[in-house]
C-alpha cells in the first residue's frame, strides 16, 4: 500500500534547523545543526522521508545554504515570505510562536497551500545576486558615514571618517566593475541586460539588479510582474463601499531601484514614458502616484521585452 504524501516545514535559525515532517495528520520533529555535517544529516533524513514538498521561511539569508543543499539533492523546496506563514498561523488559531511551532505551521502550510517550489538559482546568478547585495550594503554604509561626517565636530575624527568614505567609494567602483565583468562573460545575462537597458531610465546596474533579484522576469503576466514589485494597485471594496486602491507588498529593494529608474525616465528623457508621466500630472495626479504608474509601465514593458527577446523601440 502506498504511503500518503509527506510535507516538511523547516524553521531556520543561525545555528540550527527545526524540522517538522507531516504525514497522515501525524507530525514528527527533528533538529539538526546548520553546519556541513548537519546539512548532510538533513539530506539523509529527507531521503528516508521522501517529502512531496519542503517549505522554509526567508530568514535574512540564513535559509540559503539549507535550501540550496536540498535543491541540489533533488527536493522540491518553496521559500515562503514570513508574513504569509504568520498569517496562516493566525488563521488556524496558532498565536504562540516558537521554533518548533513555526516548523509545524510551515509543514501544515505546505500541505494545505502547496506553494510553487522555488526555482534553483544558477551559479553565475547567485554570484551576481551576492555582488548586488554587497553593493547595496556599501551604499548604505557610505550614506551613514557621510551623515556622521556632517555631525562630527572634531577634525581628527573627520579625517578618519573621510578615509572610511574613500575606502567605501573604492569598493563601490570595484563592485561596479565586477558586476559588469560577470555579465559580460555570461551570454544569457548579457543579452537580457541589453534588452533591459534599451528602456529609458534603466542603466547597467539597474538592469543587473533586475536580472539578479527578479529571475522570473519574462515568464510573468502583466499583473503578476507589477504585483511582484509591489506597484499593482489592489482593490479595497466591500458591498457598495469603494475604498481607495493602494499598492502594497512586493520586493522592496527592487521597488526602490525601479523608483529611481522611473524618476529618470519620467523627468530626464524625451520618451513615451516622460509623455505618459506628463499627461498624468496635467490630469491632476500627484507626482508620486504618477511615478508609481511609470514604474508599473517600466516593469510590465521589461517583462515583455525579456519574454519576446526584443529591444525597446520608442
Amino acid at each position: 500500500m502506498s504511503l500518503s504524501p509527506c510535507f516538511v516545514g523547516i524553521d531556520v535559525a543561525k545555528d540550527h534547523l527545526d524540522i517538522c515532517l507531516r504525514r497522515d495528520g501525524r507530525e514528527r520533529r527533528l533538529q539538526v545543526e546548520t553546519s556541513p555535517a548537519g546539512l548532510v544529516s538533513l539530506i539523509g533524513q529527507m531521503k528516508r522521508a521522501g517529502p512531496a514538498l519542503i517549505v522554509l521561511e526567508a530568514t535574512g539569508g540564513y535559509e540559503r545554504r539549507p535550501m540550496q543543499a536540498l535543491q541540489r539533492a533533488g527536493f522540491a523546496v518553496a521559500r515562503l515570505n514570513p508574513r504569509q506563514a504568520r498569517d496562516f498561523a493566525r488563521a488556524e488559531g496558532t498565536l504562540a510562536k516558537t521554533d518548533r511551532l513555526d516548523a509545524a505551521v510551515l509543514a501544515r502550510y505546505a500541505q494545505a497551500m502547496q506553494p510553487r517550489p522555488t526555482e534553483p538559482v544558477a551559479g553565475d546568478l547567485q554570484r551576481l545576486r551576492a555582488l548586488i547585495i554587497r553593493r547595496r550594503q556599501v551604499i548604505a554604509a557610505r550614506k551613514a558615514e557621510a551623515c556622521r561626517m556632517a555631525q562630527c565636530p572634531y577634525d581628527d575624527l573627520k579625517a578618519m571618517i573621510a578615509e572610511a568614505l574613500e575606502r567605501l567609494q573604492a569598493e563601490l567602483v570595484q563592485l561596479n566593475r565586477m558586476i559588469k565583468a560577470l555579465i559580460k562573460q555570461n551570454p544569457s545575462m548579457q543579452r537580457r541586460c541589453a534588452r533591459l537597458q534599451s528602456l529609458p531610465g534603466l542603466g547597467p546596474i539597474t538592469a543587473a539588479t533586475l536580472i539578479a533579484e527578479m529571475p522570473e522576469l519574462g515568464s510573468l503576466g502583466k499583473k503578476q510582474s507589477a504585483a511582484l514589485i509591489g506597484v499593482a494597485p489592489l482593490a479595497c471594496e466591500s458591498g457598495k463601499w469603494r475604498g481607495r486602491r493602494r499598492c502594497q507588498g512586493g520586493r522592496k529593494t527592487l521597488r526602490d531601484t525601479l523608483y529611481m529608474a522611473a524618476l529618470s525616465a519620467a523627468t530626464r528623457t524625451n520618451s513615451p514614458l516622460a509623455a505618459f508621466y506628463s499627461r498624468l500630472r496635467q490630469a491632476g495626479k500627484p507626482a508620486k502616484l504618477a511615478l508609481v504608474a511609470v514604474m508599473r509601465k517600466l516593469i510590465v514593458t521589461a517583462n515583455a521585452l525579456i519574454r519576446d527577446d526584443k529591444l525597446y523601440l520608442a
